[in-house]
């Protein structure tokens, strides 16, 4: 069995963010891999505006903070999740008070040392400056099935095999 480090949030290649909001963004992001690696659905939640929306890996979406803090929460009681890989692809500012980042990721399920193919995923996070720093006011977790072009999906995989 492997044994990731404490953040376990892994990027070979991190992306380097060029402005301080891009820091910021990308420290939000990474907060909310630890809060689902370590089943914490409060502080996954938290992470959230109130009235945020996210779109879950089977297509539920999820609107509001306490709605995703009560799915979470279910998620984590009724199993034992895997846990996440992730490698952020790009961070890129829409206005000042707007920031979109992107990645790929993969999991690792309890007791493996592998990861699981049909669990990668492309994740979008739209976070916005609220009064108090940043929030996510949208997130999509979405298969990357890549339907019909098997080389891709072993590429993806490859690439994130490299992490753990």
């Amino acid at each position: 069995m492997i044994t990731l480090p404490d953040s376990l949030s892994i990027d070979k290649e991190p992306y380097r963010p060029r402005t301080p909001d891009e820091e910021e963004v990308h420290d939000l992001y990474s907060r909310l891999i630890r809060a689902w690696n370590h089943q914490e659905p409060m502080e996954f939640s938290e992470l959230f505006a109130k009235n945020a929306v996210a779109v879950a890996f089977d297509g539920t979406q999820l609107v509001g903070q306490k709605e995703i803090e009560a799915s979470v929460l279910s998620i984590f009681q009724d199993h034992a999740t895997a846990t996440y890989v992730t490698k952020v692809r790009e961070i890129k500012s829409v206005s000042k008070e707007v920031v979109l980042l992107r990645a790929v990721v993969t999991m690792i399920a309890p007791g493996e040392y592998d990861i699981n193919p049909a669990m990668n995923a492309v994740q979008s996070m739209l976070a916005s400056r609220g009064v108090v720093g940043w929030n996510i006011v949208l997130f999509q977790n979405t298969p990357a099935r890549y339907d019909g072009r098997q080389t891709a999906q072993e590429e993806l995989s490859r690439e994130l095999r490299e992490l753990i």
